[in-house]
């Protein structure tokens, strides 16, 4: 039997019974587990079915249908450690093969100020602006960042808060141009990343240290990691994972995935993301993604998926959008 008859299979008992088990369908079809967990990924990756317990799954939910109902209505959904966990690094992929091939196919840049000055200052521009725009920040047009990046002319009518933030990803992206590759993955220059980030925007003690409180994110039904010891030990298995994946796109995907799903800090956890996104893009000389093209709504439904379902279709497509339509 070879794998697709043994997909098909799978399919026919998920259908018939509703939820299966791992080894319930070993036993059916005979096989090791290795060759199971590569059918089960492969199923899940095409997402025809969905992984509700580690080793059980079901059939997938319309993801548009589900997250249209209102969040009293969702099922309440907890930190799903599995998610993490079975992930295996150069062995599983977020991104398909086939578009990693593709991805690696594109052309690299050298960031230089004496060569792409003009098109290194619109990543500084775009990247503070539709960071912003998708925290629902609305003050600074984009001129208006244009100019204080620029100039260091603050809008009269803007508050300071809002201008420092300005300042703030200037500072950060200063960073990006100047650090290794193998800077982004360390826990140190991680926290220095949030530091910098949230400079005048939080509290000092918040800023260089894990979360020790359940954080609530608005509009979803998904609830964090509560227990400090378990968010540290999550955290950790993160950043192991993503210094062992050796490909440039896999790994940038991958923290645009997860660090806002375990959501280690107090506050700033998705704009963290599309720093470390480009931090990981732009020292591997790949162009950066400033999600100028993204809707608002778009990107909150992308992440409730990820948040409620597991489901990464709507945000690959957020991320492959943002490559296609680069900068450089």
């Amino acid at each position: 039997m070879d794998s697709a008859q043994r997909k098909n299979l799978i399919l026919e008992l998920l259908k018939e019974s509703g939820e299966i088990d791992a080894l319930s369908v070993m036993n059916v079809l005979k096989v090791d587990t290795h060759t199971l967990t590569q059918d089960f990924k492969s199923l899940l990756f095409e997402n025809k079915m969905i992984r509700t317990t580690p080793w059980k799954y079901t059939e997938p939910v319309n993801v548009q249908s589900y997250l249209s109902q209102a969040v009293s209505k969702r099922e309440i959904k907890i930190y799903n450690e599995d998610f993490l966990s079975s992930y295996i690094p150069n062995q599983d992929f977020l991104l398909s093969e086939e578009t990693i091939l593709k991805l690696q196919e594109k052309k690299r840049f050298r960031y230089s100020y004496t060569e792409n000055l003009s098109l290194m200052e619109n990543i500084y521009i775009e990247l503070s602006y539709y960071s912003n725009i998708l925290e629902w920040e609305t003050s600074y047009s984009l001129l208006d960042t244009e100019v204080c990046i620029k100039f260091g002319h603050f809008p009269k009518w803007v508050s300071y808060t809002h201008s420092q933030k300005i300042l703030n990803y200037k500072n950060i992206i200063n960073i990006l141009f100047e650090w290794n590759a193998d800077a982004f993955t360390s826990e140190i220059e991680i926290h220095e990343l949030h530091t910098l980030l949230t400079q005048w925007k939080i509290e000092t003690h918040l800023q260089w240290t894990l979360r020790s409180f359940q954080l609530f994110i608005k509009n979803t039904s998904y609830q964090t990691i509560a227990d400090l010891h378990f968010l540290e030990t999550q955290f950790e298995l993160f950043l192991e994972k993503l210094e062992k994946i050796d490909n440039v796109y896999e790994k940038a995907f991958f923290v645009l995935v997860f660090l806002p799903y375990i959501a280690p800090y107090s506050n700033y956890n998705l704009e963290l993301s599309r720093i470390l996104v480009n931090a990981i893009l732009i020292s591997h000389w790949c162009s950066a993604i400033t999600f100028r093209d993204v809707n608002l709504y778009e990107y909150e439904f992308a992440y409730n998926a990820v948040y409620e379902l597991w489901d990464l279709h709507a945000l690959k497509k957020i991320f492959l959008n943002g490559i296609k339509n680069r900068l450089l």
